[in-house]
């Protein structure tokens, strides 16, 4: 993201967030500045608008936010020229642009993990292709091979994913430690490390227990 992309980002979250609190109704009794009240914190007043950002168009802006009296965020968007702000359903949210990820060299997709899962989000159509679905939870994914393939981090092994050219099944390995390579329809996967248990070492011989209580004397 460029330094000036990343400032009208920040003013926007900024101005977004006097518009919401303006559109909190105003009570007809004064605000009483007593410890109880100063505690609630977001529970009275909501809090500040997070994971800002733009649509694949740059037509809209997509951010979490906590409404007064709410338990939890929700994700909202709002036209660029402002308005009133729309809060997503579940099924919206996710083909929402992603709050946190990594662009590719070209800056036309972002490679980002969605519950555990790896996805893709593509800036020109607002697509959302996922990579994985699996038991285990990966991360740490990155663009490697110029852009061509992907490493991420699962069960504390690492994995490179080559990316084809043309979409396809989504590749669903399983929890645990993965073959290398797994061939798939539109993708190949390698597994890097292994970190399960080495396995013990093979009991002495007899020769060999001798020399080893000879060495040790």
């Amino acid at each position: 993201m460029s330094r000036r992309l990343a400032t009208g980002t920040a003013l926007f979250a900024v101005a977004l967030f006097a518009s919401l609190h303006a559109q909190r109704p105003t009570s007809a009794t004064t605000f009483p500045l007593t410890v109880d009240s100063i505690m609630r914190g977001p529970d009275l007043v909501g809090s500040a608008p997070t994971a800002v950002r733009w649509s694949g168009d740059s037509r809209a802006i997509y951010f979490s936010w906590q409404k007064p009296g709410e338990d939890e965020a929700s994700t909202y968007v709002v036209p660029r020229e402002g308005g009133e702000p729309k809060k997503l359903s579940k099924d919206e949210e996710k083909q929402a642009p992603p709050a946190n990820g990594r662009w590719n060299k070209a800056r036309t997709q972002i490679l980002a993990t969605d519950s555990g899962d790896i996805v893709i989000y593509d800036r020109a159509t607002g697509a959302r292709r996922q990579i994985t679905k699996t038991d285990g939870a990966e991360g740490s994914a990155r663009w490697a091979k110029n852009d061509t393939a992907i490493t991420f981090v699962q069960g504390g092994n690492l994995f490179i994913l080559q990316i084809a050219p043309r979409t396809g099944d989504q590749l669903a390995p399983g929890a645990g430690p993965v073959p290398s390579p797994v061939p798939s329809n539109d993708a190949l996967l390698t597994q890097l490390t292994d970190i399960s248990a080495a396995r013990p070492d093979p009991p002495l011989s007899a020769s060999q227990r001798v020399l080893k209580d000879e060495e040790e004397k």
